[in-house]
């Protein structure tokens, strides 16, 4: 199957065009953006979950924000082609928030189970001149926990 990627600059022009694509979106961002996920999904009546690291900090930024507990994957990455499809299809996904994460983070797996759902994925792409280095303490734990 063919894959569209829609790549954007923010998370914000990433969760607006995911609510153009779809009624379902998973983010695979991380925590650090949920609020304003939430507020853009509410806006638009879109159905949000969110995959986070499995820790009290994570997810009640995720709570807090407005995510229900059924609303909020927990898990520490990078996940399998066959776990994205899994649950993907699991909860009816039909667009998919990411960043380019590379090999490390599974990014490769998240396009492919995406491709044999035929479902798009908005990418949102690393700040030009970036070199991998991570803007607060959370992404740095998110980026620990995952090498783990």
């Amino acid at each position: 199957m063919a894959i569209h990627v829609y790549h954007t600059a923010t998370h914000e022009e990433a969760v607006r065009k995911a609510c153009e694509l779809g009624e379902t979106i998973f983010i695979a961002t991380g925590s650090n953006n949920a609020q304003v996920s939430q507020q853009i999904a509410q806006q638009h009546n879109k159905t949000m979950y969110i995959r986070v690291l499995p820790d009290d900090v994570s997810v009640n930024k995720c709570l807090k924000a407005g995510f229900t507990e059924d609303r909020i994957i927990t898990g520490i990455g990078p996940f399998s082609y066959e776990d994205n499809l899994k649950l993907w299809q699991e909860l009816g996904i039909d667009v998919v928030v990411t960043k380019e994460s590379g090999v490390s983070g599974g990014f490769t797996e998240k396009l492919k189970a995406a491709a044999n759902l035929g479902i798009p994925v908005v990418v949102m792409d690393r700040p030009t001149g970036a070199s991998g280095v991570s803007r607060d303490i959370h992404e740095v734990l998110e980026d620990v926990l995952r090498l783990l």
